[in-house]
Parts: C-alpha cells; sequence; structure tokens
C-alpha cells in the first residue's frame, strides 16, 4: 500500500477508535460526573505508567527492526521482545504490590478492604494491554497492514461493548471493565506469537543477549521518557487532588483528556505511517530528507488550523464531549492547545532522532521536559490547579525548540 494509501487508511481507523474512546468518555462523565471521571482518569493514567515503558522501548524498537530490509531473522526479534515483556512483567508487579495504594487509592478511594485484590487485577491488566501493544508493533513492522487495521478496529470496540454488555454496575465496576477491555486481545497474541517463534524460539530468546542488549538500549530511553512525561504528569495529578480536590482536578483532566483524542491520533499517525516509512529510508540520505520535510509540512498544515477550530468551539466541546458540568474546564484551553501544537512538532523531529538511533540526543529532550516541568510547579503557586497546564506548555516550547535544534544539526541545515 502506497504512503497516501497509508494516511487515508490510518485517518478512518484513528477516527473510529476516537469516536469510540470519546464514546466511552463521554458516557463515563456524564454517568459520575467530574468526580468520577477524575478517578477514572487517575487509573487510566496509572494503567498508561506501566505501559508506556515497554511500547515506546520494544515497541518502537520491535518495529524499526522489523521494517528493516537488512535484518533476516525477525522471528528472532519477535521472540525476545516477548520475553522482555515477561520481565516487565515482573517489574511492574512489584511495584504495584509494594505500592498499592499509591497507584489505585485516588481511583479507587471508597475501597475499605485494602487493595490487594485490585492489585492482582490491575496487575492482569497491565499485562494483557502489554502483549495487545507489543502485537501492534509487531503487525506494523511485518507490513501486515491489513491485520494491523482489524486490530486496531477490535481493540477500539471492545470498550464499547462492556457499556452495552454490562448496563448495571457501580463507578468502581466500570472503571476495571473499560480499562481492561482491551486486554482481552493478549490471547490471541500469545497464539500469534507462539505460531512465529515457537517454543524453541522463544525458549532461546531468554539467552539471547545480541537481541536483548538492542532492545534494552530502547527501553532505557523509554524508561526516561516516562518518567520525564506521564511519570511527572501523576505525581502532579495526584498532587491535584490533594492540594484542590477531585472537582477542580476533573475540569483540568477533562481538557487534558480531549487533548489525548487528537494527540492519540497525530501520534497513530505518525507510528503507523511516518515511521516504519523512514526507517526503510534511514540508509538514503536525499529522499529520507525529503520526506521528512514532507511530513512536516503536511502535518503542521493539518495541526494548525485543527488547533484553532478546537478553541474557537472550546466551550460546546466541554458540554457535549463531556457534560455541562465541565464547562468550567475552557479556561485551561488556551495553555493546553499552545503546547499540543508545540509537542507535535517536536514529536515529528524527535522521530527522526530515533529512526537514526540518536537515543542519547532523544534521552536529553525527554531530560529536559520533565526538568522544566518540575521546576516551574516549584515555583508558581497559582490555585485550583492552572499552574500544571503553564509547566506543561512551558516544558513543551524549551522541548520543541531543543528537538528542532537537534534534527537542524543532523541535517546540517
Amino acid at each position: 500500500m502506497s504512503i497516501s494509501g497509508r494516511t487515508i487508511t490510518s485517518v478512518l481507523i484513528l477516527a473510529f477508535k476516537a469516536v469510540c474512546v470519546i464514546g466511552v468518555n463521554r458516557w463515563m462523565a456524564m454517568k459520575f460526573g467530574p468526580d468520577g471521571f477524575a478517578q477514572y482518569s487517575h487509573f487510566l493514567n496509572a494503567l498508561t505508567l506501566f505501559l508506556l515503558i515497554p511500547s515506546e522501548g520494544i515497541g518502537k524498537a520491535i518495529v524499526k527492526y522489523l521494517s528493516d530490509p537488512l535484518v533476516e531473522d525477525k522471528n528472532r526479534f519477535i521472540a525476545a521482545g516477548w520475553v522482555l515483556h515477561v520481565f516487565a512483567l515482573v517489574i511492574s508487579a512489584a511495584l504495584i504490590f509494594s505500592f498499592p495504594s499509591y497507584f489505585l487509592s485516588k481511583a479507587f478511594p471508597e475501597q475499605e478492604q485494602g487493595y490487594s485484590i485490585l492489585a492482582i487485577v490491575f496487575t492482569i491488566v497491565v499485562y494483557g494491554h502489554m502483549v495487545t501493544l507489543y502485537m501492534q508493533s509487531v503487525l506494523l513492522g511485518l507490513d501486515h497492514f491489513k491485520s494491523y487495521t482489524i486490530w486496531q478496529t477490535c481493540t477500539a470496540l471492545l470498550p464499547v461493548l462492556v457499556l452495552a454488555l454490562f448496563p448495571y454496575g457501580t463507578k468502581k465496576d466500570y472503571i476495571i471493565y473499560i480499562a481492561s477491555a482491551a486486554a482481552l486481545m493478549a490471547i490471541p497474541a500469545h497464539a500469534m506469537i507462539w505460531d512465529w517463534s515457537g517454543w524453541k524460539g522463544i525458549g532461546k530468546a531468554f539467552t539471547d543477549l545480541i537481541a536483548g542488549k538492542i532492545f534494552m538500549q530502547w527501553i532505557a530511553v523509554a524508561a526516561v521518557a516516562v518518567m520525564s512525561g506521564k511519570g511527572v504528569e501523576f505525581i502532579m495529578r495526584t498532587q491535584s487532588i490533594d492540594l484542590y480536590g477531585a472537582t477542580p482536578t476533573g475540569l483540568w483532566q477533562s481538557v487534558v483528556r480531549f487533548s489525548d483524542y487528537y494527540m492519540a491520533a497525530v501520534y497513530g499517525l505518525i507510528t503507523m505511517v511516518y515511521y516504519p516509512r523512514l526507517s526503510s529510508l534511514v540508509e538514503d540520505g536525499p529522499k529520507f530528507r525529503k520526506i521528512f520535510f514532507q511530513i512536516c509540512v503536511f502535518v503542521m498544515l493539518c495541526a494548525i488550523p485543527g488547533l484553532l477550530i478546537i478553541y474557537k468551539f472550546r466551550g460546546a466541546i466541554l458540554d457535549h464531549f463531556f457534560s455541562p458540568d465541565f464547562i468550567g474546564g475552557v479556561r485551561y484551553f488556551s495553555w493546553q492547545l499552545l503546547g499540543d501544537g508545540l509537542r507535535i512538532l517536536a514529536a515529528i523531529c524527535g522521530m527522526v532522532l530515533l529512526v537514526r538511533e540518536r537515543l542519547v540526543a532523544y534521552t536529553i529532550t525527554q531530560l529536559v521536559y520533565g526538568a522544566v516541568t518540575v521546576l516551574w510547579i516549584s515555583t508558581e503557586k497559582y490555585g485550583h490547579g492552572i499552574q500544571y497546564i503553564h509547566a506543561t506548555t512551558l516544558a513543551a516550547f524549551v522541548y520543541c525548540f531543543l528537538t528542532l535544534y537537534l534534527v537542524r544539526k543532523d541535517f546540517r541545515i
């Protein structure tokens, strides 16, 4: 399939996925209000904390190496990637069971009998999502685009089916069921991994030091990115609930959650179409540079008008996508949209750093983003959480221009 055909198909997939996510989030917002939505958002973000390192580290590495025509033994990398997810499960389980209240108490404040059972459920859900996301990356890297399309469609539909099949339940039930739904795709994912690699290949993967070393470099980069990004955001969200309560945090999170809709579409387009394409052209300098600038111009020409339209209709968005109770969140939009525009441009440039394996440079950009965010939070003392939006926007500004500078040096322009 051509790059234009992939782009159109990817946009349709992402649009369908966004409609499903928006529908589920609106249902949660209407049924449980800002307080319940804040708890739901906190649980999803706790889940994301454990998923981003395997997804951004192992996932991006597997796409790069499976897309590379020079790599012959692709099944070896598939097996090694799955083995690393098993190690990720062990580490995640150790953290969850060591600090269950830290990860789960804000999402389930009414829990009276401890968090042991919830910790077990949470660990299973984390692993299910890990393997589901890993299979998405494998299908993308192998250029099985039709299978990838079906996979994405299923993961989008499963949370919607939860609402259809379980019309009655408590807030706690829906938070767990909706967050767990897509993890069911781990069942066919395991069957596919074992079919490709076999038990013998998986056994060898436990001692495959070369592939393991390659993956570990990417995992280290992803760990820094997660702690500097989602890790800092998790701390901010926890602090906001403690200082200002669930309702103001829910208003702020409604804007952040809506931002996640279109940012996920942008990141998805970059991951699904442009990242594999640039990975296959990394040795062809002139063509690589030409495609990069085409991507940059196309994405930004779509993003800037889109962000301006969102700002124009920000009140209607909160009313219709969430509920009238969230209208107080309009004051967060201007800063959020400004930061998102900068993050989109930085994401395109960051993709180039990853494709060229300039992992140290990429890691520095992530550290700077996290450092600026933390520094601003510690100095600005506005009420009701507005300082969190200020912090992430300022960090995005510094992050974007640092990434642009590094890519400029990379292209020698």
